[in-house]
């Protein structure tokens, strides 16, 4: 029967806490004899938060400086236009491999944002019954202002009514309200949209914009 034979672990003194500590508990250093700091990790991560403290203003001095020489920027610079390539070209690569999956996912987030947004508008128009009294009144002053005489309004409401069936909204070409132009209400300047469009839109697109 083979003698067993007891393992020995290297021990090493910290200079600081002047605890016996592993060798693994210290980081290597070429110039020592034993390839190892004099003092243990924790003791070394207290000593540089120490000299942090004290000297807070001088590195933040140092750092500024440091970053502002040119061949500090130039690296930088380059650093970050080879890391947006990458990760341009890591994203192209997943979303032709997932095109399904990530339209499904941009889907299913614009439905979110959209009941989000829907969620926020109600409540707010509820906490501010004010004002939104006061942008009514103005839309309608405005749509009684737009609407000549000669205006079809039959044709008026079978836009509605057609846009009320699909789900869509109806848009006016030219806005009613703008800083530049002021539209008409009639057939020819309504359209049919969606609702992601018509929020688009806004009023700071038409035709023939300058």
């Amino acid at each position: 029967m083979k003698p067993v034979q007891e393992v020995t672990m290297a021990i090493k003194k910290c200079s600081r806490c002047e605890l016996n500590k592993p060798h693994s508990e210290f980081h290597t250093r070429k110039a020592s004899k034993d390839g190892l700091t004099p003092i243990c990790k924790p003791c070394a991560i207290l000593k540089s938060q120490e000299w942090y403290a004290k000297n807070i203003d001088r590195k933040k001095a140092f750092d500024k400086e440091y970053n502002k020489t040119p061949a500090r920027m130039a690296r930088q610079l380059a650093y970050r236009e080879t890391v947006r390539d990458r990760e341009k070209a890591r994203a192209k690569a997943w979303y032709e491999a997932n095109r399904e999956r990530a339209r499904k996912a941009s889907a299913e987030r614009f439905l979110r944002e959209r009941e989000r947004h829907y969620q926020r508008s109600r409540q707010w128009k509820k906490n501010n019954r004010g004002s939104v009294n006061a942008d009514t009144a103005a839309r309608r002053a405005a749509l009684k202002c737009a609407t000549p005489r000669w205006s079809d309004r039959r044709a008026i409401r079978l836009k509605y009514l057609e846009a009320a069936k699909c789900g869509l909204h109806v848009d006016h070409i030219v806005p009613l309200q703008s800083k530049l132009v002021c539209g008409l209400h009639v057939p020819e300047n309504l359209q049919l949209m969606s609702p992601q469009e018509n929020f688009e839109k806004n009023n700071k697109h038409w035709p023939d914009m300058p």
